[in-house]
């Protein structure tokens, strides 16, 4: 017997035998289970563990701050590049809507900063962020090619991130950025860090630039976690998220995280109405407007009933009434990436919104593109079928929540460093899922995984092989 035929008896009586249980239909992409565990391409692991390392592991050639993400970066583009200009990267990768708003995205990047403030800053700091964001979000989409890889590196995020979360603990008790600090004494690195109290305690930052982005990465982590992993490792690797996002003491991601958990119960209650998001999103945006009209003061009662620090929040709302008229006088390129707005007002130079932010820097245009390259990445839903494992389809699921969550708190926090990598890693994991979710409805075929090869064979059942 051919070897390809037996493959395939083999997994239709896997498939049948899993039917003869009484299992439902919608878990028999659990038939992927019984293959041999899928391991996480290596250059997106890399490229992830670099990701949440300490800023202070980094080298300074000629004064040029490399940190180990971008180290990995630009050490891997080059060879993903060789790689797919000779065909031997991902089969069935197609350039895409996402693909395209990033592309745009790095362009604009560029070229409103050489407008403001000149090319050679650009070349300095726009080429830097671009790196960061776009470098990562095509050495991911390069580097994953079956179902299963993407899971398997969404699982070792997370599970760097519980590592973060309990290590945080040392934070508090120690009243120093352990981490950091360590860090700083293997390198002479030296970064600025100030004491954060909240609640009688000092904020943890883990191994991340600031409490705030420690407690987004943390968020993220436990919502991974809860999607994606079962039994004893769920429940540890949800236990060092949550304690990551307790000791950083941030309300909006703490309030980020119960509304990924709403969602998902959302989710499971609604599971059988296929317009399930449209109704939540028509329904949400009407409710939103309805209070936006009727409430003398929106935004006062929104500041001091969602945050646990209303000075805060009132400060944020100040930076908006000052820096909004001068975004919109200048839509297209926006400030630049540096502008003396700060001294001209007497404020503190800071911006607690990423999207506001972004305006500043890149224009409305700019930030405009970024809010599409999220969403973009989205344009193709994940759907359940035999060429997709059951955590592929819960994994889209997540990230269009988190998704959801870098737009929806963009407004009230800043995403920098790690939160600005993760916006490439996770719009390039749901843009890839996302594809080999069409290329299985685009072919029309039911496609099985052989236990022996995770896909590396693909069996059409439609009459040929």
């Amino acid at each position: 017997m051919h070897p390809i035929h037996g493959t395939l008896d083999r997994t239709i009586a896997d498939t049948m035998s899993l039917s003869a249980n009484n299992r439902s239909p919608d878990t028999l992409a659990d038939v992927a289970d019984l293959n041999p565990r899928v391991t996480a391409p290596k250059m997106a692991m890399f490229l992830v563990l670099a990701t949440m390392l300490p800023q202070g592991l980094n080298i300074s050639p000629g004064g040029i701050l490399l940190t180990t993400p971008r180290i990995v970066l630009l050490i891997s583009l080059p060879i993903l590049l060789v790689r797919i200009l000779q065909g031997q990267s991902k089969p069935g990768l197609r350039f895409n809507l996402s693909d395209a708003i990033v592309c745009l995205v790095a362009l604009w990047m560029f070229l409103s900063v050489s407008m403001t403030q000149g090319i050679v800053r650009s070349l300095v700091g726009s080429s830097v962020m671009i790196l960061e964001l776009c470098g990562s979000y095509f050495l991911i989409r390069a580097s994953l090619s079956r179902p299963g890889e993407t899971v398997a590196v969404a699982r070792f995020l997370a599970c760097i991130i519980a590592v973060d979360g309990l290590l945080s603990a040392l934070d508090v008790l120690t009243e120093r950025p352990f981490m950091l600090d360590l860090a700083d004494s293997l390198t002479g690195y030296s970064q600025p860090w100030q004491q954060d109290y909240r609640h009688g305690f000092m904020r943890a930052l883990g191994m991340q630039e600031h409490p705030i982005a420690f407690g987004n990465v943390c968020a993220f982590g436990a919502l991974l976690s809860l999607t994606l992993m079962r039994g004893f490792r769920r429940v540890a690797v949800l236990a060092g998220c949550l304690t990551g996002l307790a000791t950083s003491d941030s309300s909006a991601p703490i309030m980020g995280f119960f509304l990924a958990c709403g969602l998902l119960v959302y989710h499971r209650i609604m599971a059988r109405m296929a317009w399930r998001w449209w109704l939540l999103i028509i329904s949400g945006g009407v409710f939103l407007s309805a209070f936006l009209a009727i409430h003398p003061f929106p935004f006062s009662f929104l500041i001091q009933h969602t945050t646990s620090n209303p000075q805060d929040g009132f400060y944020r709302l100040l930076i908006w009434s000052i820096l909004g008229p001068l975004v919109q006088a200048n839509p297209l390129f926006g400030l630049g990436l540096e502008s003396d707005w700060a001294e001209r007002f007497s404020v503190l130079n800071t911006i607690d919104s990423f999207w506001l932010a972004s305006a500043v820097n890149f224009g409305i245009v700019g930030s405009s593109l970024l809010g599409l390259m999220l969403i973009g990445a989205c344009n193709r839903p994940v759907r359940q079928s035999l060429g997709m494992t059951e955590d592929d389809t819960r994994l889209g699921r997540s990230l269009g929540i988190i998704v959801f969550l870098y737009i929806y708190l963009g407004f009230t926090v800043h995403f920098w460093g790690t939160c600005w990598i993760l916006i490439g890693v996770f719009s390039a994991m749901r843009a890839h899922l996302g594809d080999l979710s069409a290329l299985h409805e685009d072919t029309g075929e039911t496609h099985f995984l052989s236990p022996s090869d995770y896909g590396a064979h693909r069996v059409g059942v439609s009459g040929h092989l």
